[in-house]
């Protein structure tokens, strides 16, 4: 209900009838009600949508494995996710395949994997790195995380991606192993697969730039 405190040619607030008036900055003000909540559909604003909702369930359902470890201790006046959502906002634009190169799963000044390459053996997923090149932070008891991304596109020609944790293992370990058949069903093409890594320390106090590698490349 609308009310009325200066007479009638005085200002109001709230609504009275078709016009909701208000105050700005001392300043009676009014406007007209709008007859409907315009949903605009356009295919920009489609996209945008579209790439906000990957994001969220991706954040959702990495939020025990990436989230907490790799985001959470670190976002400055956000949650983990949200800084997730803001680092890989416009990833999804441009060459399908590449998506999971351009995705940040981790940032953070930690040592990455040295020599870190993956190979396909008997038709298995073989990760390598060199276990004896530490970095200037890096130890042998880091924890690397290991997912497993893939660009997709849909039946609209919208860019999406597919991802599942792989498993964790330490830097001293020097390899990791992940079968064919554990990426399914999450992962529909293991062709076009990229491995992505996250180096965190022990206690969770820093984390590595995570880096993406396709077997074979």
């Amino acid at each position: 209900m609308g009310v009325i405190k200066q007479g009638i040619l005085g200002g109001f607030q709230n609504k009275v009838g078709a016009v909701i008036g208000s105050n700005w900055k001392g300043i009676a003000t009014m406007r007209s009600r709008p007859i409907s909540v315009a949903n605009p559909r356009t295919g920009k604003q489609v996209a945008v949508r579209s790439e906000f909702t990957i994001l969220v369930k991706m954040a959702s359902a990495l939020n025990a494995t990436l989230i907490r470890p790799y985001w959470s201790r670190f976002a400055q006046k956000k949650t983990g996710a949200n800084a997730f959502i803001s680092a890989n906002y416009g990833k999804m634009a441009g060459a399908v395949t590449t998506i999971p190169d351009r995705m940040i799963l981790s940032q953070g000044k930690l040592d990455g994997l040295a020599d870190y390459e993956v190979d396909l053996v008997n038709d298995d997923f073989k990760l390598t790195w060199d276990k004896t090149v530490l970095g200037v932070y890096g130890a042998t008891s880091d924890k690397v995380s290991v997912f497993a991304l893939n660009g997709i596109s849909d039946e609209a020609g919208r860019n999406s991606v597919e991802y599942k944790y792989c498993g964790e293992t330490t830097r001293s370990a020097g390899t990791f192993t992940v079968e064919s058949g554990e990426l399914a069903p999450e992962i529909d093409d293991a062709g076009d697969v990229r491995f992505v890594v996250c180096v965190s320390r022990l206690d969770g106090t820093m984390v590595s730039n995570s880096q993406a590698e396709h077997f074979g490349v």
